[in-house]
């Protein structure tokens, strides 16, 4: 059996292990190569590895792995520890994806000519509750890859072949190279007439990890990567598993011989080991969260049998930001809070990474502070173990605007997931938030008592038509007025159901004329931070629609 590698030319990683095994299946049928089993050094995580020829006869070493749970968030942690081991100068992800309905059918097969994260951008108040203002970012693989992807023919056989034998369907296979949105929950509200009105017109796919792979590829720029997903639904009510396996073996059909045409000496030219320095490509050394077992036995002449102090945060900041943070942790302090910051723990003469590295592993929690000079490697790498910390042991990691920061201050993506503190408001009491994060969500927040929010003084207008049904809901809703618009109009083959508020669509949700069983959908949302229900029902047999409104778990519409 040939020796493991140190580092491979190829690294495929799915979110879902049942992807990533359908990937190994297709591999060894067109190859007739053994995988083999193996872990990583950082997080001894568990890949499989063997090596196959490229056309030109050149070996490629091939490792494939999955996500311990997909998302954005397990796929940035997880995908960079891998990359900084393995180097690869092509990485990959294949799986299965939702597709738009009018623009893709189920088996297509998706390229992610570039991808974003829909969910993205600012959450404002106004006088009708809580708006969003997107900014996207889109991320992408080279030019040079998509180039190929687009000239790249070789797929078509095996995938059609793929499909007759599966599906037994003769039909050819269609291959659509253009934008994937990825966002933080699985859709079943077909959101694409919202995303390609409001987010990118050419959106035609929606993932959860696509954005995230490419932007941890920014990282390697001298890595080429793709992402290829098979569609399996149209992220609607009518969800189901049928073309799961299918959709992912196409996909990875796909990559596999897109890898052989492609990854290539003259194409992809292989990397010296010179080339393999930190992530970044400066002299940094990245946090271990798993010391040695050499570096625990001894540091310094400190023995391993002394106890590490405990503390209840870690404060994470930009060194030119010191100042303002070590006022914060004197605050802190008199509040009976154990802070740990650099300056006040470390002792000259020792390992000061050895100090951040236990630290990390054993801390209650962090604040990673944002100021006036924005954000340091050093920052950046603290902040990133601890989100690494926060998924395996449920530390908390809480954001913390200072008072000189800029009016939008630049937040990590995996941060902006978080509740943060706002040193530059008033109210609520920044310091009782940031202790609250510290000591847990359920301390109160001294002298705060928050009401729950009722609509009152509720009216409403509804009338037929010849187009559907219309109707005005007018409530008060913490002592602001606001009006929706209920809409229900009649297509040929199904109706929609709308909900707007000033034009803007809250709601939308199809539902057919006639079924055999019983049907409900429902959508949630928020206006005034209050949580809202919007469900329509229909009867078997008879279809008999209901629809309801909630507000606040009041019930402020039927029909």
């Amino acid at each position: 059996m040939d020796k493991q590698p140190r580092l491979f030319d190829v690294c495929i990683v799915c979110a879902l292990y049942e992807e990533a095994s359908v990937l190994i299946d297709e591999f060894q049928l067109h190859y007739r190569v053994p995988f083999t089993k193996a872990f990583s050094r950082l997080d001894q995580y568990e890949y499989r590895w063997s090596t196959i020829q490229n056309h030109c006869g050149e070996p490629l070493t091939v490792l494939v792995s999955w996500l311990p749970e997909s998302g954005l968030v397990r796929t940035g942690l997880d995908l960079r520890p891998l990359l900084e081991e393995f180097r690869p100068r092509f990485a990959a992800m294949t799986g299965f994806c939702a597709g738009y309905q009018e623009k893709v059918h189920a088996g297509d097969l998706v390229v992610a000519e570039y991808a974003y994260h829909y969910e993205e951008g600012k959450i404002v108040s106004g006088p009708d509750g809580q708006q969003q203002q997107p900014e996207l970012k889109t991320a992408h693989p080279t030019t040079r890859v998509i180039q190929y992807a687009k000239g790249f023919d070789g797929w078509r056989k095996p995938v059609n072949a793929l499909k007759s034998r599966l599906l037994n369907d003769l039909a050819q296979s269609e291959r659509h190279i253009a934008p994937m949105a990825s966002g933080m929950a699985v859709r079943a509200d077909n959101p694409f007439p919202w995303l390609t009105e409001y987010r990118n017109r050419k959106t035609i796919a929606l993932d959860m990890e696509a954005a995230t792979f490419y932007l941890a590829l920014r990282s390697l720029p001298q890595s080429h990567a793709l992402v290829v997903k098979g569609v399996c639904d149209y992220a609607d009510g009518q969800k189901n598993d049928n073309y799961h396996d299918y959709a992912a073996r196409a996909s990875a059909v796909y990559m596999l011989h897109f890898i052989k045409e492609y990854v290539t000496q003259q194409t992809m030219p292989r990397r010296d080991d010179s080339d393999h320095v930190a992530i970044s490509g400066d002299a940094d050394v990245p946090l271990r969260m798993k010391p040695s077992p050499a570096l625990k036995e001894s540091n310094n002449g400190m023995s391993s049998s002394n106890k590490i102090k405990e503390f209840d945060v870690f404060l994470c900041h930009n060194s030119l930001d010191k100042e303002e943070v070590r006022e914060i942790g004197r605050q802190l302090q008199k509040e009976k809070i154990r802070p740990w910051l650099d300056e006040w723990e470390l002792v000259p003469g020792c390992p000061w990474q050895r100090a951040l590295e236990d630290q990390i592993a054993h801390i209650k929690s962090a604040a990673v502070f944002f100021g006036a000079h924005g954000i340091r490697r050093w920052h950046w790498l603290e902040s990133e173990a601890f989100l690494r910390e926060f998924v395996r042991r449920g530390c908390p990691v809480i954001p913390v605007i200072m008072s000189s920061a800029p009016s939008e201050p630049e937040i990590p993506l995996f941060l902006q997931g978080m509740m943060w503190v706002d040193f530059r408001q008033e109210s609520p009491d920044p310091l009782h938030q940031l202790i609250r994060g510290i000591r847990g969500a359920h301390e109160p927040d001294p002298g705060v008592v928050l009401p729950t929010p009722r609509p009152t003084k509720i009216r409403v207008t509804y009338q037929p038509s010849r187009e559907g049904n219309k109707g005005m809901i007018l409530f008060l809703l913490n002592g602001t007025e606001h009006t929706l618009e209920y809409m229900r109009r009649d297509n040929l083959s199904h109706q929609i159901f709308f909900l707007k508020r000033k034009e803007q669509e809250l709601v939308r949700l199809v539902m057919p004329f006639a079924t055999l069983k019983s049907l409900e959908k429902y959508a949630e949302f928020k206006i005034d931070g209050v949580d809202c229900r919007f469900t329509v029902k229909m009867a078997a047999v008879t279809s008999i629609m209901s629809v309801k409104l909630e507000i606040g778990g009041i019930e402020v519409f039927r029909t």
